[in-house]
């Protein structure tokens, strides 16, 4: 909401597309089995969630700095639709959370005798979509009462 406060709709849908992107990442490291070594595996559960906990505390003292007064058109301008999707991509992937969700998740719906590349892909692709629902939910208001897009 954030996002598309600041940046109006199309920045939120750039972000939008970000997390999509880090989630269909995740989606192919649980597939292939990684979803595993996150959730049986302390050190790299820990790893990565301290790498995503670094990264945060960096963007919000990135936000620190840049305070000041509060003009949304320069703010809608000060990061391009690249950047927060670049942002929004990195966010994703350093979310340990996520991966450790769907590794839990997923078994449960695949059939070990059936072809798994198919089950992965409808489960995937049906997680993005239900995902890409909600968080228009949440950018829609927040674009409409800037008045952005």
């Amino acid at each position: 909401m954030t996002t598309s406060i600041n940046h109006g709709y199309r920045g939120a849908a750039a972000s939008i597309a970000g997390l999509q992107t880090g989630l269909a990442i995740h989606i192919v490291l649980v597939g292939i089995g990684l979803g595993t070594l996150f959730s049986r595996s302390v050190l790299a559960f820990e790893v990565l969630k301290w790498a995503g906990a670094a990264y945060l505390i960096w963007l919000g003292i990135q936000q620190w700095r840049a305070a000041g007064s509060l003009n949304l058109n320069t703010l809608a301008k000060a990061q391009t639709r690249g950047k927060l999707f670049q942002r929004a991509v990195f966010v994703n992937l350093t979310n340990p959370k996520s991966i450790v969700f769907l590794a839990a998740l997923f078994p449960q719906f695949i059939v070990p005798h059936q072809p798994q590349v198919m089950q992965y892909l409808v489960l995937g692709v049906t997680t993005i979509a239900v995902d890409i629902i909600v968080m228009i939910g949440y950018a829609t208001p927040g674009a409409a009462y800037c008045g952005m897009d």
